[in-house]
């Protein structure tokens, strides 16, 4: 460690600094405690606002690395500097540029220094942001009994602290306080100097390589507050009623008992919090400090194979979420907290896992409040270095004080507040010996949580199919991304033994663009297994920064990886831009899908008979009857709706019953429109090199993974002959397989051939990782249906022709031979197309408006379209475009039997479906058929739009889309209509690699027939009874 930089070394954490705490404010007097809000208090002064402030692009390694320079000195000439707001990301305020990626980092795998990768500026880039700001400190402040305090929120990622030209203290971690006293810097009758030095990136952005936007500066309140020398430092509550307190140094435990007849739990259903007031008295009776705190008393533990809350096993219908904002960055104000916890309460969310960090305290406390359980999670993720045990910094000793420093902090703030059920250990960070120690640590400190953690695992790589080898560090099995017959097969295999663990996905359904593709047919496995106990949506919102409006001002421009910064400057492109929101909030089509799919009460209609039904309704909360809830529906016939009516039902949590004839009525098509509830309101290491040449490409089929990379999908076997087995049969020349790449290495198919490159060109430059692609496998000299063993030379036939594997030659030989390689190899088949069907485009002013039958409101797709229901709909064209931040597929209609397309006026075109399958996979090529409701008639898929569908797609050859933005699309003066025969599902398990399921794609092996009348359409001239709307279902 000697002669580094203290920015540059593991082991310096920081100096100076205060020990961490739970949350709280020390106020004056009862009465301002019991009010609650230290910014009334005269105890506290806020910096907020703006600041003098100069910034540098590079570190320079002339000056003193403390930062003792003239900038922090008294007398500095600051009057030509800029002035910035704080908190706020300097980036977003004029001083350098967003950067985004996803697993890589922005400087070279060189652990602990920093070299920047970009071409521009250059390897020396790491910017270095001065603060300076004269600040009135009450003068009573300055008592010799007196201790004043500096409170940072969060600053990225180092910070060294001056008051009056003096060095106060250091510290590193960007989202987590730093204190530091400052009493003896003060001095009285005068203004004092602040002057703060904020590094972009030291050694601890390593542990922070959270697939995020990288944006630097203070991103949390900055202020002073005031305290006696003595005073109440920490203090722990514990739900059984016990509370711990520390006075000074002096430790005592204090037992506060509640009546039985008046404690009432706390849970996210019903957030019951008690307050508890503390104050410090003297010997000679005067109390100096109050402190408030809210409590809730609840229970968390993980037993006989369950997580119980209060001794109930609950389901966790969670979101993943980041701090960020669209205009602000990293900066989130609580107003913008308030909102995303009344609308994860609104979409039906109970949980919140804070990815990957801890968030600002003010958001646990509205999680307390309103009713959110959550998952706190410390500030670590290295996945940019690798997950196996010689590449992952969680098993380096001179790494381990850093990662337990951060779990640590995260456990000392965090560990009164009620709505924190589990602790996170980080995310994507490999496993070792610190996840270890720190497991440890936190189950001997806090014996009240669970402590889980995705990485604690045997095998370094997540698989979406095979269920890991569990690790002992984590009291939750939380799989990333895994298939709905993974957890299945997880739930089947355990579902009698007390000793495993529960199932809680910490990351599943990848909500990127157009996705969430078989949310449904998770939770129906969740419902259905105890064990399966919910999981996290990938996730809430995370990456839009707000650009320009649009000229008529109607959709945002929404930037991403790749809108900023000079040419070079590492980027992911458009992965940052997922979510169920929109970086405003407005929910994305998906976001509806999660909310029917995780409904608290749950609604079947089951047809008994012609002109009987029986709606059946579940009660899925965990703590809440239905006695204070109201059912409504609405009943429909030929998607006409008539009256509705109301029942009240004394239903208890998790139980079901039938409501009978007599209860709903009876109608000829009845159809659930939705629920009202009157209930409480919700306010890398070495780089490995690609052995390649211009015919072939070498890489080892292993029989098991290595450290070096090889990834061979569960189903695929090597025998001690030899013989590679997949999917339980032997590979055969002739065969087609699907080979997915993993960590960087991918097959091109060039014009001399296939090889491996070590990155792949997407549709917006290089993005990693690599969808299947599709070969035929041939063995050289072999005849077709020779067994093909390991070591033969092969060759690879690209069967996808007109996409980045096409190429006029599309063969070439690939020697299965010594060099490892990060290839996933399983049985595949020919690529199938996405829809099949027709396309029009329309004169504008006779189509801008539709009326039709089928699934509305929203956008529907095969795999998405539970949240959408049946009826007859009117919209205005241009209202039914949705503009996703990315343009793509958008706006399709499930299930129709027929549209009209018309003007003002009802002139126009009728179409009408007179064979198909509802736009699905045909149910011969495994599709989830037509659906009960159809009685036989036929439907298609259809949708409309001002624009030619192609500005919503990539256009081959160009890997580059026409439109980049939602924003920048300009409605045209035509309209598109668009009827599929059969669409392939949008997909759902991940963005990256995962196929829709088996039962939403087009199967080339499978006809699929279908037929549609078109018919001019005039409201005032009489027409043919098929052609009415009211009507046109005859056809079928």
């Amino acid at each position: 460690m000697q002669g580094r930089r203290e920015w540059e070394d593991p082991a310096v954490l920081s100096r100076n600094k205060e020990d961490p705490h739970a949350a709280f404010f020390a106020f004056e007097s009862r009465r301002s405690a019991i009010l609650g809000i230290k910014e009334k208090s005269s105890r506290f002064l806020s910096l907020n606002g703006q600041w003098k402030f100069h910034w540098k692009p590079h570190v320079n390694a002339s000056d003193d690395e403390r930062g003792e320079s003239n900038f922090a000195a008294e007398d500095c000439k600051d009057d030509e500097w800029g002035e910035i707001t704080v908190p706020g990301n300097w980036e977003l305020q004029g001083y350098g540029f967003p950067m985004y990626t996803n697993i890589e980092y922005l400087f070279k795998h060189d652990p602990p220094y920093i070299s920047y990768k970009g071409e521009d500026p250059g390897p020396s880039y790491n910017p270095v942001g001065f603060y300076r700001k004269l600040v009135d400190v009450p003068n009573d402040w300055m008592r010799e009994n007196c201790s004043v305090y500096l409170h940072l929120g969060a600053v990225t990622s180092a910070v060294w602290v001056y008051v009056n030209g003096k060095e106060v203290g250091f510290s590193k971690d960007s989202k987590l306080p730093a204190e530091f006293d400052i009493s003896n810097f003060l001095i009285p009758g005068r203004k004092n100097l602040i002057a703060l030095k904020v590094l972009c990136w030291c050694d601890g952005a390593y542990l922070e390589d959270q697939d995020m936007w990288w944006l630097a500066g203070i991103t949390r309140d900055v202020f002073l507050f005031v305290r006696d020398r003595t005073h109440v430092h920490d203090f722990t509550v514990r739900s059984s009623g016990s509370c711990d307190s520390a006075t000074s140094r002096v430790t005592q435990r204090v037992r506060l008992s509640i009546p039985k007849e008046a404690a009432r739990a706390w849970n996210a259903e019903n957030p019951y919090m008690y307050t508890l007031l503390l104050s410090l008295e003297s010997k000679g009776g005067e109390r100096s400090e109050f402190i408030r705190s809210r409590v809730g008393i609840r229970s968390v533990e993980v037993r006989g194979g369950r997580l119980l809350v209060n001794g109930k096993v609950v389901k966790l219908r969670g979101v993943n979420r980041h701090e960020h904002d669209a205009e602000r960055g990293h900066c989130v104000d609580v107003t913008s907290m308030m909102k995303d916890v009344k609308l994860m309460k609104d979409f039906n969310f109970n949980s919140v896992r804070c990815s990957h960090y801890p968030t600002d305290e003010t958001f646990y406390s509205l999680c307390d409040e309103l009713g959110l359980y959550v998952i706190d999670e410390a500030n670590i993720e290295s996945h940019g270095m690798g997950f196996f045990p010689s590449k992952t910094l969680a098993d380096r000793k001179e790494w381990e004080a850093a990662h337990l420093d951060r779990i640590r902090r995260m456990y000392e703030r965090d560990k009164n507040f009620a709505s924190i059920i589990i602790w996170s250990l980080g995310n994507e960070a490999g496993n070792g010996r610190s996840f270890h120690h720190g497991y440890a640590w936190l189950k001997r400190k806090d014996t009240t949580r669970p402590v889980q953690y995705e990485n604690a695992r045997m095998e370094p790589l997540w698989d979406t199919e095979r269920i890991e080898t569990i690790d002992f560090n984590t009291d939750v099995y939380a799989p990333m991304y895994p298939s709905p017959a993974k957890i299945q097969l997880y739930a089947e295999r355990h579902k009698s033994d007390p000793d495993a663990r529960p199932l809680i996905m910490c990351e599943y359904s990848h909500a990127m663009g157009n996705s969430c593709g078989g949310l449904s047919d998770y939770w129906q496995l969740i419902r259905k297994h105890e064990i399966l106990q919910g999981g996290f949506i990938w996730d809430w919102e995370r990456g839009g920064a707000r650009g320009r409006e649009r000229e008529r001002g109607r959709e945002p421009v929404f930037g991403y990886g790749g809108d900023y910064g000079p040419r070079g400057t590492p980027s992911d492109e458009n992965f940052c831009i997922n979510g169920l929101m929109q970086p405003d909030r407005l929910p994305n089509p998906h976001a509806w899908e999660a909310k029917f799919a995780m409904q608290p009460v749950e609604a079947e209609v089951k047809e008994e008979e012609e002109g009987r039904a029986v709606l059946l309704v579940s009660n899925h909360y965990d703590f809440t009857s239905l006695s204070t809830l109201d059912l409504e529906w609405e009943v429909a016939e030929d998607g006409e709706l008539g009256g509705e009516e109301l029942l009240h039902s004394p239903l208890l949590p998790n139980f079901w019953r039938p409501l009978t004839d007599n209860e709903i009525g009876s109608g000829q098509q009845e159809h659930l429109k939705h629920w009202k509830f009157a209930g409480r309101p919700r306010e890398e290491g070495e780089e490995m090199q690609v052995e390649e040449s211009e015919q072939s490409v070498r890489f080892l089929l292993s029989r098991e993974v290595t450290e070096d990379g090889v990834m061979l999908a569960t189903s695929c076997t090597v025998h001690e002959d030899g013989n590679i087995v997949i999917d339980g049969k032997p590979l055969r020349s002739g065969a087609t397989v699907s080979i997915t790449a993993h960590h960087g290495r991918y097959l091109e198919a060039k014009e001399e051939g296939v090889r491996a490159c070590g990155q792949r060109n997407g549709e917006f430059g290089p993005l990693p990782p690599s969808l299947p692609q599709i070969f035929a496998v041939r063995k050289k000299g072999g005849k077709p249906g020779d067994v093909i063993c390991w070591g033969d030379e092969v060759e690879l036939e690209a069967t996808q022709l007109k996409s980045f594997l096409s190429s006029d030659g599309p063969t070439a030989r690939v020697l299965l031979g010594a060099r490892p390689e990060a290839f996933r190899i399983e049985r595949g088949e020919p690529s199938s197309p996405l829809r099949v069907g027709l396309a029009c485009k329309l004169d504008k002013r006779r189509a801008t408006r539709m009326s039709w039958y089928g699934r509305g409101p929203g956008e529907s797709y095969p795999d998405r379209q539970a949240s959408t229901s049946i009826r007859r709909w009117r919209a205005e064209v241009g209202d039914e475009t949705f503009y996703y931040v990315r343009p793509q597929e958008n706006g399709n209609k499930m299930d129709t039997r027929w549209m009209l397309i018309s003007d003002e006026q009802e002139r126009g075109m009728l179409v009408v479906a007179a064979k198909g399958n509802g736009g699905r996979p045909t149910a011969e090529g495994g599709g989830r058929g037509g659906g009960g409701w159809s009685r036989g008639r036929a439907s298609l898929a259809m949708q409309c739009h001002h624009h030619d569908l192609d500005e919503f797609d990539v256009l081959l050859p160009s890997k580059s889309p026409r439109f980049r933005h939602g924003g920048d699309l300009v409605q045209q003066d035509f309209t598109s209509l668009c009827i599929d025969a059969a669409h392939a599902g949008v997909g759902g398990i991940d963005s990256w690699g995962s196929l829709p399921l088996v039962c939403d794609r087009l199967r080339l092996s499978h006809p699929i027939s279908w037929s549609v009348i078109l018919r001019p359409w005039a409201a005032a001239s009489p027409a043919p009874a098929w052609a009415h709307p009211r009507r046109a279902r005859c056809l079928a």
